[in-house]
């Protein structure tokens, strides 16, 4: 109890003394001082009679200082609150892999279909279409990889170092650039929109 220790000291009282007016022992004192147990009501009402107090004025002074143990519980709440965000933070990096797959994979399928000549104007074409309608997600995920890395203080030129989503988009505008020469080779020489979506370098 701080308010007991508190009213031992304005009374000028040591452990010792207050125990023996109280008759209690000297440990009861201290241990109820460091918060190791609390006291017994009958005890209660011995010490505080030993510091010319009532029970429940003790009780009320402990309670003006429960502050203290409150600022404990903002503490955890704060606590739970940066885990909360670690955890929201983690899904979000797991998000970020998952789409870095998924354009590594799509990479991968027209590398290899690009190399066996597996395709025709068609393919292009609808595969052109169906990036055209994901290709946003891809976009602005890396934007929000960028947006979170400065929320957390990390510099731009070591956000982009460490980016999961950027190197996946520099891949597939490889593969974008090898796409559309082929399109415009075999299919639209003079065609001036891309068949697969491109994006500048952030």
């Amino acid at each position: 109890m701080k308010a007991l220790r508190r009213a031992r000291a304005d009374a000028g009282l040591t452990i010792s003394e207050l125990a023996r007016r109280a008759g209690v022992s000297r440990d009861t004192i201290s241990n109820a001082e460091r918060g190791l147990h609390s006291l017994q009501a009958s005890t209660l009402h011995k010490v505080a009679h030993a510091l010319g107090r009532t029970p429940s004025e003790l009780l009320a002074e402990e309670e003006e200082l429960a502050p203290k143990v409150e600022s404990r519980s903002s503490l955890q709440a704060s606590f739970n609150d940066a885990l909360e965000d670690l955890r929201r933070t983690t899904d979000r990096f797991e998000g970020y892999h998952a789409i870095q797959k998924a354009v590594d994979e799509y990479r991968e399928l027209w590398e290899k279909r690009l190399a066996e000549g597996d395709f025709d104007k068609a393919a292009l074409e609808e595969a052109g279409r169906a990036l055209k309608a994901f290709w946003p997600a891809v976009t602005a995920a890396a934007d929000a990889e960028m947006a979170e890395g400065a929320q957390w203080g990390v510099q731009p030129e070591e956000a982009v170092a460490e980016s999961v989503v950027l190197p996946a988009i520099q891949r597939f505008q490889t593969l974008c650039e090898r796409v559309n020469s082929t399109y415009r080779e075999k299919y639209a020489p003079a065609a001036t929109v891309h068949a697969f979506p491109q994006r500048k370098a952030s």
